[in-house]
C-alpha cells in the first residue's frame, strides 16, 4: 500500500507517483527526496495543484493564488512557506522553510482527502424597482 492516498497524487503517471512517494517516504534519503526551489517537472506541477486546491478551499490559510506551471520558483516557495506556517509544519531545526518534504507532502495529501468546505451561494442582486403605474 502506498503512503499517499489522495486521488490527485495516486492517479499520476507511475514515474511521477513514485517521485512523490519517495518524497513522502524519504527515499533514497530525506534530503535527496525533498522538492525545493529550482526543481521542475510533473511532480512539482501536481504539488502546485494540490496547494492551489487547498488555497482555494481554505482562503483563511493566507496562501493566496498558486500558479500551476511545474516550476518550483520563488512564488511557489513562498506559498509553500505560508502553507507550512498555517499548518505548523517545521523542519528538523524547528523552523518554517519553503521545502516540500515528508511532513509537508503528507499534510497536502491529507488535506486533499478532506471534503471541500461548501462555498456560500452568491447573493442575487436586488431586483430592479417596479416603476409606479401611470395615473
Amino acid at each position: 500500500m502506498s503512503t499517499l492516498q489522495s486521488a490527485l497524487f495516486t492517479t499520476a503517471a507511475p514515474a511521477v507517483f513514485q517521485r512523490l512517494e519517495n518524497c513522502a517516504n524519504g527515499v533514497p534519503n530525506e534530503v535527496a527526496s525533498h522538492l525545493a526551489l529550482g526543481e521542475h517537472g510533473e511532480h512539482v506541477r501536481l504539488v502546485q495543484q494540490a496547494l492551489a486546491t487547498i488555497a482555494e478551499d481554505e482562503p483563511g490559510l493566507g496562501i493566496g493564488f498558486v500558479t500551476v506551471n511545474g516550476f518550483y520558483d520563488a512564488a511557489f516557495a513562498a506559498g509553500v512557506a505560508k502553507y507550512k506556517q498555517a499548518r505548523e509544519i517545521r523542519n528538523y531545526a524547528g523552523a518554517i522553510d519553503n521545502v516540500v518534504g515528508k511532513k509537508t507532502i503528507a499534510s497536502l495529501d491529507l488535506d486533499l482527502q478532506r471534503e471541500p468546505r461548501p462555498r456560500p451561494l452568491p447573493i442575487p442582486p436586488d431586483p430592479a424597482p417596479i416603476p409606479p403605474a401611470p395615473l
